[in-house]
């Protein structure tokens, strides 16, 4: 097996790597990757089989202290596997990556694997490969998901929501990028107010990232007398609907309008996805719950998906 550090040169040939690999998501393509380029520098790796087949691919990033992530600028990172690819080849994979990074002077790595809700067909060998290699898992993230083909039923209070907002005159739609910015002022408000902090998107960003993905990346609005009280901004990947941004005004908030956007999102794509996520309700390294937010999640019928990180050490 061989390794390869990855370079522009290489853009192509990962991008088609990623549109067929049996877990990937339209996050490692190099158009969403590299969004943010300036703030991390990539050190991401190919691998080839002896017969120049490519059949795994690593993003990561380097940083300072001298730690290899992947990714350090997404949710999740890993190996990227194509259909053919063994779980032998991974475990290989997996030690040639350990010994490349080594070898060039770093500490250690910090891997993100990509959840199962992401998977087009079982790809957890990345899982057993950290097994082998004595990694220590050092954070769990709590996401809540709703499998599609057995939705359970919304709580009482979901259900009434939804009413409210109907019987409130409010219309849920599909909105374009001109309605971002509304969208991001009621969010970094209610961010500010809640948390102290602002979206990790930047507005600019938001709308580089949806002109890139059109297909991926798409805004849905309660709107009421031309007022925007509520909005999510969904990730569509190939087997997954992931809510990126939740945000909803007070006024939005006391008619219910955020309960009858997500079920108006759910609805529309029901029979061509598996999974509906949510997104994690931990906070900080040491990923305490939040317990009122969890609770909304579940309160729609989603039920918990972890997020895991692992720590390899390379001295």
């Amino acid at each position: 097996m061989l390794v390869k550090k990855y370079d522009s040169s290489a853009q192509v040939e990962w991008d088609e790597f990623v549109r067929n690999a049996r877990n990937s998501t339209f996050l490692f393509m190099r158009s969403y990757m590299d969004y943010h380029a300036d703030r991390f520098t990539d050190h991401s790796l190919l691998f080839y089989s002896e017969n120049g087949r490519l059949i795994a691919i690593l993003p990561a990033t380097q940083h300072k202290d001298g730690t290899i992530k992947s990714h350090g600028g997404l949710t999740y990172g890993g190996f990227l596997l194509a259909p053919k690819t063994s779980a032998i080849d991974v475990v290989e994979a997996f030690k040639l990556c350990i010994d490349y990074y080594k070898n060039k002077g770093y500490k250690k790595l910090i891997y993100k694997p990509i959840p199962f809700i992401y998977h087009t067909s079982p790809s957890q060998d990345d899982i057993y490969a950290l097994h082998t290699q004595k990694a220590e898992k050092i954070q769990c993230g709590l996401s809540s998901s709703i499998d599609l083909l057995k939705p359970k039923a919304f709580s009482k209070s979901k259900k009434q929501g939804v009413k409210n907002a109907k019987k409130n005159g409010v219309e849920v739609l599909e909105a374009g990028l001109s309605s971002l910015d509304d969208f991001v002022r009621v969010l970094n408000y209610r961010l500010e107010e809640k948390h102290g902090a602002q979206a990790t998107h930047t507005l600019d960003e938001l709308i580089l990232l949806m002109e890139r993905h059109p297909k991926n990346i798409k805004l849905y609005v309660a709107m009421l007398n031309d007022e925007m009280v509520a909005g999510v901004l969904m990730f569509y990947t190939n087997s997954c609907a992931h809510v990126q941004y939740i945000a909803t005004t007070e006024r939005g908030r006391n008619i219910g309008a955020l309960d009858y956007v997500i079920a108006t999102v759910m609805s529309s794509i029901e029979g061509s996805l598996r999974w509906f996520d949510f997104g994690v309700s931990t906070e900080g390294e040491n990923c305490k719950v939040n317990g009122g937010l969890l609770a909304q999640k579940e309160m729609f019928g989603a039920r918990s998906v972890v997020y895991e990180t692992y720590e390899i050490n390379l001295t």
